[in-house]
């Protein structure tokens, strides 16, 4: 079992001290100070379908799990209706001592604005959500597919599974090289993701006659005598 310790040496020192007291544990080894290889698997379902169909789902997602009653109330705070602004600037109006007629126009004039903001942003809304045909649809998906596949190769990972909607890729490295391929597949839509966690093995050393002094660790170097050095 490998356990990945970050903090103060006294800190580590006991958390090492109490897994050594633990009677299923034979023997306790810290690599801290050790060359050692790390290595991580990970899985990740990436969906392929876009950012924007992703980002409307979690906001379906989200939307579901309020109620009615507290959407209403929060649209309600978040901005008055158009009946309630016509009222206060009849009421406003009517404090100043203006004429029924000039009322009368300000409300109208209010209600005929707040009709063209409402159709303008229905507009909008219409244009920017248009739907795919489904020639289109497919087009988006095979770009965002070998554009995943593209970056998995990049990261020495590949392809487990493919679906009509997500890819799962398999990725095996160190711990940074795990988070910065995360973080490029995040805008496509990270459904799920499984990690293993960090697994060190230590390096074998090497012995041989022929070793030069670029060669030696710094331990060795430390105990070489300076003085029988030849001089410049």
């Amino acid at each position: 079992m490998c356990i990945v310790l970050r903090g103060q040496d006294g800190v580590v020192e006991q958390i090492r001290r109490q897994l050594e007291d633990l009677v299923p544990v034979w023997a306790v080894l810290d690599y801290t100070n050790t060359s050692v290889i790390e290595r991580e698997m990970m899985l990740v379902k990436v969906s392929i379908l876009g950012p924007e169909y992703f980002e409307e789902a979690q906001l379906a997602a989200q939307g579901a799990s309020a109620g009615a009653n507290s959407g209403s109330l929060y649209a309600s705070q978040s901005a008055p209706a158009p009946e309630l602004l016509a009222e206060r600037e009849s009421s406003a109006s009517a404090g100043s001592g203006p004429s029924p007629a000039g009322t009368t126009g300000s409300a109208a004039s209010s209600s005929d604005a707040a009709s063209a903001v409402g159709s303008a942003a229905t507009h909008s809304h219409t244009a920017q959500h248009a739907p795919l045909t489904p020639t289109e649809a497919l087009r988006v998906k095979s770009d965002n597919m070998r554009s995943i596949i593209a970056l998995a190769e990049q990261f020495k990972g590949s392809v487990v599974d493919i679906s009509s909607t997500s890819v799962i890729v398999e990725v095996t490295g160190k711990t940074s090289r795990c988070d910065a391929f995360l973080k490029l597949v995040r805008p496509y839509g990270v459904l799920e993701c499984a990690r293993s966690g960090t697994m060190v093995l230590p390096r074998s050393p090497i012995t041989s006659s022929w070793t030069g002094l670029d060669e030696l660790s710094e331990e060795e170097l430390a105990e070489i005598d300076p003085s029988l050095l030849p001089p410049g």
